[in-house]
């Protein structure tokens, strides 16, 4: 990743610049659980989706994470986070589809509480189980495992500043029903 060597892993993240390796675990400040995928956004923040402690992020040498609550981000267990070439990121988790745009999470790192601007989209929980549950296509075509099903979402489309709207959904498929 971006010159990076980068490596998720049960107690947090490794990132090796340089050969030289740094360690970011929740004891310094990253959200707390396994870390299960990692993104890099365009101005060199890595987000961390994690397994119960919901997104945390590394930028210039140190670590945080995003509150969890009202207002903001409600799943703490993700599986997957995504960052769409229009600004959106995406988090798959136990809950269903998070959108929010890049700029105010990356507004909102290194506060104590987070009003966050978010499109919850209901889709389920994430099949993972330690894999990726996700996958970003060059089409721009976001297909996210469930344990019902796929769903393949449309993130050309950016999210507006202010009231969110719905996405574009191109296919489901629950059990043997498309």
């Amino acid at each position: 990743v971006d010159g990076r060597l980068v490596v998720g892993h049960a107690l947090g993240v490794s990132v090796r610049v340089g050969g030289v390796w740094s360690v970011y675990t929740a004891a310094g400040g990253l959200a707390p659980g396994a870390v299960r995928h990692v993104a890099l956004a365009p101005t060199g923040t890595l987000w961390v989706a994690t397994y119960g402690g919901g997104l945390g992020w590394v930028a210039g040498g140190v670590a945080g994470q995003i509150p969890l609550g009202p207002g903001s981000i409600r799943d703490a267990h993700l599986s997957s986070v995504f960052i769409g070439d229009e600004g959106s990121v995406w988090l798959q988790g136990n809950e269903g589809v998070t959108r929010l745009r890049l700029d105010d999470l990356e507004a909102a790192r290194g506060q104590a509480l987070a009003l966050l601007p978010i499109q919850a989209i209901s889709l389920g929980e994430a099949n993972g189980w330690l894999r990726p549950s996700a996958s970003l296509q060059r089409s721009g075509q976001l297909w996210l495992a469930g344990v019902d099903g796929v769903v393949v979402l449309d993130t050309e489309t950016a999210l507006p500043v202010g009231a969110p709207r719905a996405p574009t959904i191109l296919a489901a498929r629950v059990g043997d029903v498309d």
